[in-house]
């Protein structure tokens, strides 16, 4: 089980990440649980900033819930489910 500080920590990269993503290569969703490339995601958002810091939408789901791997964090089912647990509640979409 991943600690609440870790969770937290994750939860920091989940914006202003395109930089980051371009590093990755698998990233995962933390609303839908699904993994996927970097090149996978097509959509950003905060596009006023510049393009390395635009909020990535997950391509399955479209919500800005998008880690990357090159953060450090595993994309595994269960850390993934932790995150969606700790930001979103424990009730399945």
């Amino acid at each position: 089980m991943t600690n609440r500080y870790e969770l937290e920590r994750a939860h920091a990269h989940c914006t202003h990440n395109r930089a980051e993503l371009e590093k990755s290569r698998r990233c995962g969703c933390f609303h839908c649980e699904s993994v996927f490339t970097a090149s996978a995601v097509l959509h950003w958002i905060d596009k006023s900033e510049p393009s390395e810091k635009w909020t990535a939408l997950c391509p399955s789901c479209g919500i800005d819930a998008v880690l990357g791997d090159a953060a450090g964090f595993g994309m595994s089912p269960v850390f993934l489910r932790e995150m969606r647990d700790r930001w979103f509640g424990s009730g399945r979409a």
